[in-house]
């Protein structure tokens, strides 16, 4: 045999090797890409757990940190309480089945909100499986490493095609499919986000007197009407102005959802797209109520002629101004030029 029939033979037989015999060959990553997210979509419906988790936010000129301490009890009963470090900040939010509460003490206030039974039973750590697979390319980086004593699978989620998005390390619990590590990166690269969980168990206590809310006296209670997932014909008929929608989306995204809320005498429009990881959302009311109140913008900027501002808080942008006698909120998680030309298509 020839010298070069031989560096054939060499070739072939390695790319046999890689393609056929590697257990992270194509066709073993998109098998085992398929029963994880599969698992994941299954793991908030069957997973009862209690644990703590910690969300350092390095996006912002001062640099956070969250505590939070959950315990949740399958089918929807589920209590939060969540810290700053310096705990000069508190919130609860406790579902019971039929309700969703946030209590904050610092203002003095709980919110009251009815839970969405399918919106329940449907929440996982990815809100749309085949929006995700379309717009993401799923890896299985490793499949062996614990993270708070559990064995995990670390999958990378990078965006396709170059678009400037996010890319997210997420470390998924191998029995539950439980996210116990995501790590957020910017688009150049840089680690923005990081949570956890420092321990985990999924033997809580069925205590039932942890998912009754006790606040003290002098609280006020804010209840909130919503009514979800609704068709855009339907969203528009149930508010008192005209709703003012993009007409440009970033590649990717679709409308994925809308809901109006009933604050006593006024209502407030919520319009939700998705590329499957990242999300946009639209907000808009008429009686003059601004979103961003107690934040302070990182500068003014022009809208279509009406001045806004436009605010940082940590992954999230957001842009407030007022147009045609409509408060309008763009919240979302998109560079800022693409933020903008959502913006400025808003009529």
């Amino acid at each position: 045999m020839n010298r070069s029939m031989k560096k054939l033979n060499i070739v072939l037989s390695l790319i046999f090797f890689t393609f056929f015999i590697s257990p992270q060959s194509v066709f073993a990553q998109e098998k085992s890409v398929k029963e994880l997210l599969k698992k994941i979509t299954e793991a908030e419906l069957r997973s009862s757990y209690q644990g703590e988790r910690f969300i350092f936010n390095f996006y912002t000129p001062n640099p956070n940190v969250i505590r939070y301490q959950i315990i949740r009890i399958r089918p929807g009963l589920e209590k939060k309480v969540l810290k700053t470090l310096d705990n000069k900040d508190e919130r609860i939010i406790l579902k019971d089945g039929k309700n969703l509460w946030e209590y904050i003490p610092s203002e003095k206030r709980v919110i009251k909100r009815s839970v969405d039974p399918l919106a329940d039973r449907a929440y996982t750590l990815f809100k749309n499986i085949d929006l995700l697979k379309k717009n993401y390319s799923i890896k299985i980086i490793d499949d062996d490493i614990k993270i708070a004593d559990r064995k995990s699978t670390l999958v990378e989620l990078a965006p396709k095609n170059n678009e400037k998005r996010v890319r997210y390390k997420i470390w998924i619990d191998k029995e539950r499919g439980i996210g116990l590590k995501t790590e957020i990166y910017s688009p150049e690269n840089k680690l923005i986000t990081l949570s956890f969980y420092s321990k985990i168990d999924f033997t809580p206590p069925h205590d039932m007197n942890k998912f009754v809310l006790r606040v003290p006296k002098n609280t006020s209670l804010h209840a909130i009407k919503e009514k979800r997932n609704l068709a855009m014909v339907s969203v528009e008929s149930l508010v008192d102005f005209r709703v003012q929608l993009p007409k440009i989306l970033p590649k990717g995204f679709v409308l994925t959802g809308g809901r109006v809320k009933t604050l006593k005498t006024t209502k407030e429009l919520h319009v939700h797209y998705s590329d499957g990881l990242s999300g946009i959302s639209l907000f808009e009311n008429s009686s003059g109520k601004m979103y961003t109140r107690n934040n302070t913008p990182l500068r003014p900027v022009d809208i279509n002629g009406n001045m806004g501002n436009f605010y940082k808080v940590g992954l999230v942008r957001l842009l407030e101004w007022q147009s045609k006698g409509i408060t309008i909120a763009l919240v979302g998680e998109l560079e800022e030029e693409e933020f903008l030309k959502i913006a400025r298509s808003i009529e």
